[in-house]
């Protein structure tokens, strides 16, 4: 029961962050997410992607050309939502939320890891997930917000299989 209770110390102000930095990003995106050139391309690809037509994008020339400029995890994902029957900007708003759920968790455990607090780790969740930066690029339907997570997910991976490399040793 007492390990309950301070998981649940540590689980209830994680959530509180992640919940306002979610409703911050939706406050602040009350018409839909941003689109810039970036974002066309990667519409575009997953639109020729649901169609059938491969990974494809519209640059300024005419026709479709090979989607080879960027990353194809995100339109592959966009696709695949809106293939569920999302539209293309709610695909991305999901896409984007939960990723930025997940860089608070892991931006907590880093910041716990490397500092040994839980304190520090719910300060390091919110400066990560409340930042102007990250806010920004999670507004935008952009490959970033995967990005950053998917970066802080393989830093967090580093740091626990130095620790054990680091224990091995030891022994």
């Amino acid at each position: 029961v007492a390990s309950l209770r301070a998981r649940a110390r540590v689980i209830a102000p994680l959530l509180l962050v992640s919940v306002i930095g979610l409703a911050l990003l939706f406050l602040a995106t009350p018409y839909g997410l941003g689109v810039s050139p970036d974002s066309t391309q990667y519409l575009s690809a997953a639109d020729h992607f649901l169609r059938g037509d491969g990974l494809r994008g519209h640059w300024w020339d005419e026709g479709a050309q090979p989607f080879t400029h960027f990353p194809p995890g995100f339109a592959i994902s966009l696709s695949f939502l809106t293939g569920l029957g999302l539209t293309a900007d709610a695909s991305a708003r999901w896409i984007n939320g939960v990723a930025l759920l997940i860089s608070a968790v892991l931006a907590y455990a880093l910041t716990r890891k490397a500092s040994g607090s839980t304190t520090a780790g719910l300060f390091g969740a919110a400066a990560v997930v409340l930042a102007r930066d990250v806010l920004a690029a999670h507004a935008m339907i952009w490959s970033e917000p995967v990005f950053v997570t998917l970066m802080l997910g393989a830093l967090l991976a580093t740091t626990r299989a130095g620790l054990r490399m680091t224990l091995a040793r030891a022994l």
